[in-house]
C-alpha cells in the first residue's frame, strides 16, 4: 500500500481509481499501472500529486507517527472508516475519528441552530 497526496480541488478518476483532495490509499500494483498513465505521470511530475512510500512495521501495519502524519489530510470517509474498524491502535483510531467527526455533515437540527444563530 502507498499513501498519495492529491492537491487538486476535485474528484480525479484514472483508470478507474478515484482520488479526493488530500491522502489516498492506494494498493502498489494498482500505484504501478497508475504511474504508466500519461495523465496520472504528469500530475505526479508537477507536484500534484505525491507519493508517499510508507514503512511497514513487523505485523504488517503503518507506523502510528505515519499515520498520525497523514491522518489530517484524510477526506475519504472509507478509508478513514476502515482505519477505525481494522488499526486497533487507539491514537490511529482517536485521530481517525477526530478526523470523520470534522468531514462529516452536521445533524440536520445543529445545521438548522447554527443557521438559526446567524440570522439573530
Amino acid at each position: 500500500m502507498a499513501l498519495v497526496k492529491y492537491s487538486g480541488l476535485n474528484v480525479l478518476t484514472c483508470n478507474g481509481q478515484r482520488f479526493l483532495p488530500g491522502v489516498n490509499e492506494v494498493d502498489a500494483g494498482v500505484l504501478k499501472s497508475l504511474l504508466q498513465h500519461p495523465l496520472f505521470k504528469a500530475r505526479v511530475d508537477s507536484g500534484k500529486i505525491t507519493i508517499f512510500e510508507v514503512p511497514k512495521e513487523s505485523d504488517g501495519k503503518t507506523p502510528v507517527k505515519e499515520l498520525l502524519k497523514h491522518i489530517p489530510n484524510m477526506y475519504d470517509k472509507q478509508l478513514l472508516e476502515k482505519l477505525v474498524s481494522t488499526d486497533g491502535r487507539a491514537q490511529v483510531v482517536k485521530a481517525a475519528k477526530e478526523q470523520l467527526d470534522k468531514i462529516s455533515v452536521p445533524k440536520a437540527e445543529d445545521a438548522k441552530k447554527e443557521s438559526d444563530e446567524h440570522f439573530q
